[in-house]
């Protein structure tokens, strides 16, 4: 189950960085050059804050699912004493 805590977390961390960089990328070019900017960019940008948000969410949802985890196994634990 560590592992899997692991790697889940490494993968939030993974796109989270991956999609800042895309969001402050895109936020640099419409500074740049806002006239020249497309519907299509303007689009992705808005995906990518929501993808953002919706990873905060997970992260928050799975660091939930861990105390509840972590109190399952307690109550197990001293059931089995």
């Amino acid at each position: 189950m560590d592992d899997t805590r692991t790697a889940f977390s490494a993968l939030i961390v993974t796109c989270t960085d991956m999609f800042t960089k895309l969001k402050n990328k895109i936020a640099e070019e419409v500074k740049q050059s806002p006239l020249k900017l497309s519907a299509s960019v303007q689009q992705l940008t808005q995906v990518c804050s929501l993808y953002l948000a919706n990873v905060n969410l997970l992260s928050e949802l799975f660091s939930q699912l861990e105390l509840l985890f972590d109190c399952l196994a307690s109550e197990c634990d001293n059931s089995v004493s």
